[in-house]
């Protein structure tokens, strides 16, 4: 059995599902496109008409056919299913003048923390001991921000994070109230008022607004209010909307929710003595810190892959080892390791692709398994990248599977 149907349409895309599929599911999509995954597996395959030449075009119509096939399945009665992680793996082809064109993608975490303590000594050179701080009251606004860092979707995310905002800062700002204990003032005016009066004293917007903004207040207001927010609480026809699960408008939103999130962090840390924990490597840092070189490696081994594998072939399989690029590190906090095979070449050493590997000093880094495998016969190139991408322990959640 085969990942990818064959003839391959001229452009498509396999992504992961959250679980097993429970009977086989076939839909037909506008604009040409065709989705289906089979009984007891994971993998949402998709396949579409001639459309798209290069790879950004062609993952943000997979994801959407994807998405459109998910939705008419749910609302027909079938499964509820979403995918995971589209963005940060996924395959994808579409067609060039050379032909088909086959990526391979999978992006991983890399976390640095840093920890340090100081003694303090009198003049005698005993140790003073320092007074526990205190404790931080409990706040109705860390619930909105705990399922901000617990949920799995981006925007449901955004809209809890922003509630988080919402409710320390009415705390710091109350609402205005009339004679009968109703709101005196709407809620974007209040927000607007809350805004300048934290401004500057208490938190700088400055800070957490976006670069080159000549009003801060202002700035915050119209990314956080008027536009993100309005955007993601409302789905009216004919309105300006954020349709979740869409690569339109999703980045975006992520700069927006990490704006969003270091202030909901630093008034806290302002008004309820909030304490986190600290240590954070700069852009700068990382990128010297993945400025070594990798290998990418074939396999067709039939072995599952598992976290205790020290090599790619553990069945004795046949390997196949790939020309790599040295480290891309064209975007902040990410690294990528990238190459790029005729398939002809690729198919007299490795049939098909069930194991894809990335050694770093001849130690296995990265592994990935294509059950079923991956048949790339109808593909004229193959690409495979893999990429470390920076986590800070004192940043939000910018990780989110949908």
């Amino acid at each position: 059995m085969s990942l990818l149907p064959s003839p391959l349409a001229p452009t498509g895309g396999v992504f992961r599902l959250d679980r097993n599929v429970t009977t086989d599911m076939s839909r037909s999509i506008t604009g040409g496109w065709a989705a289906f995954a089979c009984s007891d597996g994971r993998d949402l395959i998709v396949s579409g008409p001639q459309g798209t030449a290069d790879y950004e075009m062609a993952l943000e119509d997979a994801i959407s056919a994807a998405q459109e096939a998910l939705d008419l399945i749910a609302a027909q009665g079938g499964q509820a299913l979403t995918i995971e992680g589209a963005e940060t793996g996924h395959i994808v082809w579409w067609t060039e003048t050379r032909g088909i064109v086959l990526r391979d993608t999978a992006i991983r975490d890399l976390g640095f923390s840093f920890s340090a303590t100081a003694e303090v000594r009198d003049a005698a050179g005993n140790l003073v001991t320092q007074p526990a701080p205190p404790p931080v009251p409990w706040h109705p606004s860390f619930r909105y921000f705990r399922i901000s860092q617990t949920t799995g979707d981006l925007f449901d995310a955004y809209r809890n994070l922003y509630l988080a905002v919402e409710s320390l800062l009415s705390t710091v700002v109350p609402i205005r109230l009339n004679a009968a204990g109703g709101p005196a003032e709407g809620e974007g005016g209040w927000l607007r008022r809350a805004l300048s009066q934290i401004h500057p004293t208490t938190v700088n917007l400055a800070n957490y607004a976006v670069a080159g903004a000549a009003n801060p207040v202002d700035a915050v207001y119209n990314d956080l209010y008027a536009g993100t927010r309005t955007q993601l609480f409302h789905s009216k026809a004919g309105r300006p909307i954020l349709l979740p699960h869409t690569l339109s408008g999703r980045e975006n939103v992520l700069a927006s929710l990490e704006r969003l999130g270091r202030l909901y962090v630093d008034l806290a840390r302002s008004a309820l003595s909030l304490q986190r924990g600290s240590g954070v490597m700069t852009y700068a840092g990382f990128r010297a810190a993945t400025t070594f070189a990798a290998e990418l490696f074939l396999s067709d081994d039939r072995a599952p892959a598992e976290k205790t594998d020290t090599v790619i072939n553990p069945n004795g399989g046949a390997v196949m080892a790939l020309p790599t690029q040295p480290p891309d590190q064209s975007r902040p906090g990410i690294t990528t390791w990238a190459s790029e095979v005729l398939v002809t070449d690729i198919l007299t050493c490795v049939p098909v692709i069930r194991r894809i590997a990335m050694t770093i000093n001849g130690n296995l880094g990265m592994l990935s398994a294509h059950q079923p495998a991956l048949n790339i016969d109808d593909a004229a190139v193959l690409q495979v990248h893999r990429s470390l991408q920076l986590v800070n322990p004192d940043t939000v959640k910018f990780r989110y599977v949908t």
